[in-house]
């Protein structure tokens, strides 16, 4: 995630400029979900593509001057607390405590309801108002509230309203939710593909086309069409530069997860740790994967075996750490301690204090439990 360096009053004219909601982490420095956070949650790739796209994202220690004269304002009482404002400073949505990476995407994205103006927008509109920012912020604000934008932008698009092929090109862009669309066809024709790589960068695009996919494959899931999740895949195979395979497999784990299907996700997953390109982006997602399926014993076995094996080739800290905390988690609390005895002996030897304060937290939650 990238957050903002300046001040929460240019926050606030930022947030204006760009359309956005502010996202304001309110943690305090000794707070340990606070620490797990910034530490495992924030650098996340789907976490940053989300907030970055949608929020001016703050953080600020409740605990120095500036968060105690900020806090006349946000009321923060425990920490972390997440807070989501529109750009006249208006807080249109809290919550207390730390998050996985789905929970706090899931957060934002309930967020995103709370700043519906398309009440205003549509007044305005009926009253003539046509101008390329005004249009674009509607169009925003419909796609953010998920509202249907097509018929606007078809409707404007239809009239000279002397827009340049920059502008024209972005309200397609902005416009795109869906891969099974006229306006993903208009969106990945190569003049206006070149136009959008141009204004913004060819990583944005790209992750407008993955968003558009996704939302496609989500569809045809919810509607049991299996022809829109094949055009998805297609589709982003053809025109993303991304991992072709990568996200067909992450379309086939979360249908499977939300068809709570352990076998289908296992399938997919064996296949997925193959192009995972770290050992922790590895081990992050084993401890997902048995989360999900806490109560299933066929993987709470492969979770097991596959970090084991891990730890035998790795011999690392985090291994070490990962292989413990699936022990933990599938009860062998007496197993996971000489794990967690390697990993602190490594991190002492480091002088890695974080991943010594983590492991100390973790033998004394071993300890408490194996007295019970």
């Amino acid at each position: 995630m990238k957050f903002f360096e300046g001040t929460y009053e240019q926050a606030l004219v930022q947030a204006k400029q760009e359309g956005k909601l502010i996202f304001v982490d309110a943690y305090a420095e000794w707070c340990g979900p606070c620490k797990r956070m910034k530490n495992y949650v924030f650098p996340e790739k789907k976490a940053g593509d989300f907030y970055n796209k949608h929020f001016i994202n703050l953080a600020f220690d409740m605990e120095t001057q500036v968060g105690k004269e900020l806090n006349q304002k946000f009321n923060v009482k425990a920490y972390p607390t997440f807070l989501f404002i529109n750009s006249d400073g208006k807080i249109l949505f809290r919550e207390v405590g730390g998050k996985t990476v789905e929970l706090f995407i899931q957060m934002g994205e309930e967020a995103l309801k709370k700043d519906d103006r398309t009440a205003d927008f549509e007044k305005q509109y009926k009253e003539g108002v046509r101008d390329y920012v005004f249009m674009l912020n509607y169009i925003k604000n419909l796609n953010r509230v998920g509202k249907p934008a097509a018929a606007i932008i078809y409707d404007y698009l239809s009239v000279d309203h002397g827009l340049t092929n920059s502008q024209k090109a972005n309200i397609i862009f902005e416009g795109t939710t869906h891969c099974d669309s006229k306006l993903f066809d208009q969106l990945t024709s190569p003049e206006i593909r070149k136009s959008i790589v141009e204004m913004h960068s060819e990583e944005i695009f790209d992750q407008k086309i993955f968003e558009a996919c996704w939302a496609t494959a989500s569809k045809g899931f919810e509607f049991n069409v299996p022809e829109l999740i094949e055009e998805a895949k297609v589709k982003y195979k053809k025109f993303s530069k991304g991992d072709d395979k990568k996200f067909s497999l992450e379309v086939d784990l979360d249908q499977a997860q939300k068809t709570l299907n352990p076998e289908a996700y296992q399938k997919a997953a064996e296949e997925y740790l193959k192009i995972l390109k770290t050992p922790q982006e590895k081990i992050n997602f084993i401890l997902d994967m048995k989360n999900i399926f806490l109560q299933h014993q066929g993987i709470a076995d492969y979770a097991e075996n596959t970090l084991k094996q891990m730890v035998k080739k790795e011999k690392s800290i985090e291994s070490n750490i990962g292989y413990a905390k699936i022990l933990l988690l599938n009860k062998k609390y007496e197993d996971s301690v000489p794990y967690l005895n390697t990993a602190l002996k490594m991190a002492e030897e480091k002088g890695d204090r974080e991943k010594i304060m983590e492991i100390n937290k973790l033998i004394s939650s071993v300890d408490r439990m194996i007295r019970k």
